[in-house]
Protein backbone atom coordinates (compact mmCIF):
# COMPACT_ATOMS: atom_id res chain seq x y z
CA UNK A 1 0.00 0.00 0.00
CA UNK A 2 1.54 3.37 -1.43
CA UNK A 3 1.60 6.22 1.54
CA UNK A 4 -0.87 8.21 -1.22
CA UNK A 5 -3.20 6.04 -1.12
CA UNK A 6 -3.28 5.31 2.74
CA UNK A 7 -3.23 9.37 2.82
CA UNK A 8 -6.37 9.31 0.66
CA UNK A 9 -8.03 6.36 3.28
CA UNK A 10 -7.29 8.67 5.93
CA UNK A 11 -9.47 11.99 4.16
CA UNK A 12 -12.16 9.64 2.89
CA UNK A 13 -12.50 8.51 7.05
CA UNK A 14 -12.39 12.33 8.26
CA UNK A 15 -14.82 13.13 5.96
CA UNK A 16 -17.29 9.48 6.74
CA UNK A 17 -16.34 10.85 10.29
CA UNK A 18 -17.27 14.31 10.09
CA UNK A 19 -20.94 13.42 8.62
CA UNK A 20 -21.44 11.20 11.67
CA UNK A 21 -20.66 14.03 13.94
CA UNK A 22 -22.90 16.32 12.02
CA UNK A 23 -25.96 13.96 12.46
CA UNK A 24 -25.28 13.70 16.01
CA UNK A 25 -25.11 17.31 16.44
CA UNK A 26 -21.23 17.22 17.21
CA UNK A 27 -19.29 19.03 14.84
CA UNK A 28 -19.72 22.43 13.37
CA UNK A 29 -18.26 23.97 9.79
CA UNK A 30 -17.30 27.14 8.90
CA UNK A 31 -14.82 29.55 9.72
CA UNK A 32 -16.46 32.18 12.68
CA UNK A 33 -18.34 28.76 14.36
CA UNK A 34 -14.94 26.97 14.50
CA UNK A 35 -13.37 29.64 15.96
CA UNK A 36 -15.96 30.18 18.70
CA UNK A 37 -15.62 26.49 19.47
CA UNK A 38 -11.80 26.93 19.87
CA UNK A 39 -12.38 29.78 22.33
CA UNK A 40 -14.91 27.38 23.82
CA UNK A 41 -12.19 24.81 24.05
CA UNK A 42 -14.73 22.59 22.22
CA UNK A 43 -12.72 21.19 19.17
CA UNK A 44 -11.40 17.30 19.76
CA UNK A 45 -10.52 17.01 15.62
CA UNK A 46 -9.80 20.29 13.40
CA UNK A 47 -11.07 19.43 10.03
CA UNK A 48 -9.36 20.96 6.90
CA UNK A 49 -10.20 20.49 3.54
CA UNK A 50 -7.71 19.17 1.58
CA UNK A 51 -6.09 21.93 -0.95
CA UNK A 52 -8.62 24.57 0.15
CA UNK A 53 -6.93 27.27 2.58
CA UNK A 54 -9.00 27.66 5.01
CA UNK A 55 -10.21 31.32 6.65
CA UNK A 56 -8.05 31.87 9.54
CA UNK A 57 -6.09 29.16 9.29
CA UNK A 58 -3.12 29.74 11.80
CA UNK A 59 -5.20 31.06 14.41
CA UNK A 60 -7.63 27.76 14.12
CA UNK A 61 -4.85 25.62 14.23
CA UNK A 62 -2.97 27.59 17.24
CA UNK A 63 -6.41 27.72 18.96
CA UNK A 64 -7.12 23.68 18.42
CA UNK A 65 -3.38 22.37 19.71
CA UNK A 66 -3.49 24.70 22.78
CA UNK A 67 -7.39 22.68 23.75
CA UNK A 68 -5.51 19.63 23.45
CA UNK A 69 -7.35 19.06 19.80
CA UNK A 70 -5.61 17.36 17.19
CA UNK A 71 -6.23 18.03 13.34
CA UNK A 72 -6.82 16.10 10.19
CA UNK A 73 -7.40 16.67 6.23
CA UNK A 74 -10.37 15.30 4.38
CA UNK A 75 -11.45 15.63 0.62
CA UNK A 76 -15.21 16.50 2.24
CA UNK A 77 -15.86 19.89 0.86
CA UNK A 78 -16.32 22.49 4.39
CA UNK A 79 -18.01 25.62 4.65
CA UNK A 80 -14.73 28.35 4.33
CA UNK A 81 -12.58 24.97 4.23
CA UNK A 82 -13.04 24.12 7.44
CA UNK A 83 -15.05 22.37 10.38
CA UNK A 84 -14.60 21.11 13.77
CA UNK A 85 -15.53 17.41 15.56
CA UNK A 86 -16.64 18.87 19.05
CA UNK A 87 -15.40 17.25 22.32
CA UNK A 88 -18.45 18.83 24.18
CA UNK A 89 -21.42 20.47 23.04
CA UNK A 90 -20.68 24.03 21.90
CA UNK A 91 -22.56 26.40 24.62
CA UNK A 92 -25.61 28.42 23.42
CA UNK A 93 -24.31 31.93 21.85
CA UNK A 94 -25.54 34.69 24.06
CA UNK A 95 -28.49 36.50 23.02
CA UNK A 96 -27.72 40.07 23.13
Amino acid sequence: MTANRISRQREELQGERFEIAVARERAVSGADVVARAARAGAIGTLLLEYDHPAEQEAALLSAAFRSGGSVEFTDTALTDGVAALLRCALPARDAA
